[in-house]
């Protein structure tokens, strides 16, 4: 499982992005004199970050009523004349691993930009090496960009990334995996250890509606009985996250109707793995002697469907849990073989990134919305602002979850065809889940002689609309449109 994890206990990407923006902006406007009211505030922010391992920032109460970034208040509260960010102190340079999902990040974080540093320039590239990467950080460095932002392409290598941008003189906050050895000003990461115990909570509560239905059934479970038997399988020995992300589980567990009746762990996050503890879990307790089984990842999650199956017990009838996303676990999740898997939106990690990078073009500190967590990378302890990753379920129905449409297919996890890669297959079930797969429209008639007919309507309607993904590498001004005229004062 790859080191630091949305939507439940971080109160939404979107929320921590508007907390912090609502405050950082609050407390810019109380560094630089607007036109409105030059005076100034005396409360700077804070230099020293919050630490918390849990704690997710919310919107205040008064939140919605709050003047947009950019815009200062009057006495009376009402917004007055629009007020500009400091000029930035020079460019943001964007390094972007190649995938799937390197359009949305790139889309993602050149927005929130703009809206948060009007006229920064910003440089983004795609590399889906090492190498090609390193060649793209010193072209950039060239320019003298005040803040350079990492997802690497091999952050087992990265290092030497931050220390060449760092020895050039910018900010560097990395995005996405642990870069070993390095010490970068920030980073922005999904942390799989936060799921363990909402996964725990979402095993809990499908065993506990399973048993209302029994007893509308007019079959109530006994009371001397536990709610559920969990067969629970770690990951291999020697792995910290795993190992935190199952204590994470046990901690879940603990206090509760909910019996682990077979503890296992794996040498490897594989498929046979999976198969190879539940043909042990099933030979030791019997087909009948659980009812669930909670699995590291996905690839482990499908051995242990293959072995269920194998054994011929159906695995719809069990709860099977999985982590990561992956496209087998996604589709184990649509036919309703897996019940749980989780998902990492690409486009949180990249705002809170941006917003980072524009407090250091501006010569700001982090925005005192954002809880920073201090994460050992071996040369030292990196401010980390931590984000959690979604549970996912098929319709998105049990509490603190959400569907497969919503999520991993909205997102295109898997490029521009998720949906069809999905559902190949599965359209039964991904009809009952609500995912839409584009159909191809038919081609344009053709003229008798045999071209398209020259009219508008001849132009194939299923054209792709143009792609998020920038060219391997792209300058973009952020520069704001003409002011508009401030709204009068009530």
């Amino acid at each position: 499982m790859s080191q630091v994890h949305g939507r439940t206990r971080l109160a939404g990407a979107a929320s921590l992005l508007l907390t912090a923006t609502l405050m950082w902006s609050a407390s810019v406007v109380a560094q630089s004199p607007s036109p409105a009211a030059p005076a100034t505030s005396d409360t700077p922010v804070s230099a020293t970050p919050t630490v918390s391992a849990t704690a997710a920032p919310t919107v205040s109460p008064d939140a919605a009523t709050s003047p947009a970034p950019g815009a200062t208040t009057a006495p009376g509260g009402s917004p007055t004349a629009s007020w500009a960010p400091p000029a930035p102190r020079g460019p943001v340079a964007l390094l972007v691993a190649d995938g799937p999902t390197s359009g949305a990040t790139i889309a993602a974080f050149t927005s929130t930009l703009e809206d948060m540093c009007p006229g920064a320039t910003l440089t983004t590239d795609t590399a889906s090496d090492a190498v090609t990467q390193t060649q793209q950080l010193t072209e950039a460095l060239a320019t003298g960009p005040v803040s350079v932002v990492i997802d690497a392409a091999d952050p087992a290598t990265a290092a030497t990334l931050v220390s060449q941008a760092q020895a050039a003189g910018a900010t560097v906050v990395v995005l996405g995996d642990d870069i070993p050895g390095s010490l970068p000003t920030w980073r922005v990461a999904y942390d799989p250890v936060t799921t363990g115990g909402r996964i725990a909570d979402v095993v809990i509560e499908t065993a506990l509606d399973a048993a209302e239905l029994d007893e509308e059934d007019e079959e109530p479970a006994p009371t001397a009985e536990p709610t559920e038997r969990v067969v629970l399988i770690g990951g291999p020995e020697g792995d910290p996250v795993g190992a935190a992300w199952l204590a994470a589980v046990r901690d879940g567990l603990v206090d509760t109707d909910v019996q682990i009746v077979h503890d296992a762990a794996v040498s490897g996050l594989n498929a046979p793995e999976g198969k190879r503890v539940i043909e042990e879990a099933i030979a030791a307790l019997g087909a009948d002697g659980f009812g669930a089984v909670i699995a590291p990842d996905d690839a482990v999650a499908a051995g242990v469907i293959a072995g269920l199956v194998e054994a011929g017990i159906s695995p719809v009838g069990r709860t099977v849990t999985g982590t990561g996303g992956t496209l087998p676990g996604t589709r184990a999740v649509v036919s309703g073989t897996q019940t749980l898997t989780t998902w990492s939106p690409p486009a949180a990690p990249a705002q809170v990134a941006a917003v980072l990078a524009c407090a250091a073009v501006t010569g700001a500190e982090a925005p005192a919305g954002l809880t920073l967590t201090p994460i050992d990378t071996g040369a030292g302890e990196v401010p980390t602002v931590v984000l959690s990753p979604i549970l996912v379920t098929i319709k998105g129905d049990v509490d603190g979850t959400r569907s497969v449409a919503d999520t991993i297919v909205e997102d295109l996890a898997f490029g521009e065809d998720t949906a069809t890669q999905v559902c190949a297959d599965l359209a039964e079930a991904c009809d009952a889940a609500g995912i839409v797969v584009p159909v191809a429209s038919p081609s344009p008639a053709a003229s008798p002689g045999g071209s398209p007919a020259a009219s508008a309507s001849a132009a194939p309607t299923d054209a792709p609309a143009a792609s998020a993904t920038p060219v391997a590498s792209s300058a973009v001004s952020t520069a704001p449109p003409a002011a508009s005229p401030s709204p009068a004062a009530p």
